[in-house]
């Protein structure tokens, strides 16, 4: 089954606004570059290709010279449009399964997404792995690409699993540490911070 993952990056200097009150804008943007890098890295060490979608030129530059297919993405559109552009660059290409990954991972790394790959072991299969809250999606792994819409945003989770059963297909959740961490705000900084203590 060949999967390629679509690795999503908002510019670095827009993201984590929740995180404002305790990092400045060039912080901000620095975690996000290196978060963004990481989840890559892991991607491609896993032996997994990727397509990084974003509207930083910078970002997809940077992607493409670690290996990596890049797509501009259209201003003004949302993650899932985003999603939509990418999964549809892929079924030209070939792809037998999709595997998003969200670029504000921190602990991820590449056994993590093998993890991911060997979960699909068949198709039609939906694999989803939530955050620590079990509220958002922080992978999904789709095989067909199009087995269901993309439904990202607060209560993703839910929302991926219902799609899914609605499909006929009984969703696969994988539950693992570097994939439960998503890093949106202080307390997601604070728990990642006691990690790197541990």
């Amino acid at each position: 089954m060949k999967i390629i993952a679509i690795i999503p990056v908002k510019p670095p200097g827009e993201g984590k606004s929740r995180l404002e009150n305790i990092l400045g804008l060039a912080e901000r943007a620095a975690l996000s570059r290196a978060m963004f890098l990481r989840v890559l890295k892991a991607t491609l060490d896993a032996g997994v290709e990727a397509i990084v979608v974003s509207r930083d030129t910078d970002i997809r530059q940077q992607a493409e010279a670690e290996g990596a297919w890049a797509l501009a993405e259209p201003a003004g559109g949302s993650l899932n449009t985003a999603l939509d552009m990418a999964r549809r660059f892929l079924s030209e290409r070939g792809a037998d399964a999709l595997l998003v990954l969200p670029a504000d991972l921190p602990v991820i790394d590449a056994a993590d997404v093998r993890a991911l790959a060997l979960a699909a072991w068949s198709a039609p299969t939906v694999v989803i792995a939530p955050d620590r809250l079990e509220q958002g999606t922080n992978a999904l792994l789709l095989a067909p690409l199009d087995s269901i819409a993309f439904e990202f945003g607060p209560g993703s989770f839910e929302r991926h699993c219902d799609a899914a059963r609605v499909a006929g297909i009984t969703p696969t959740v994988l539950r693992r540490p570097g994939l439960a961490l998503d890093l949106d705000t202080p307390a997601d900084l604070e728990t990642l911070q006691q990690m790197n203590k541990d």
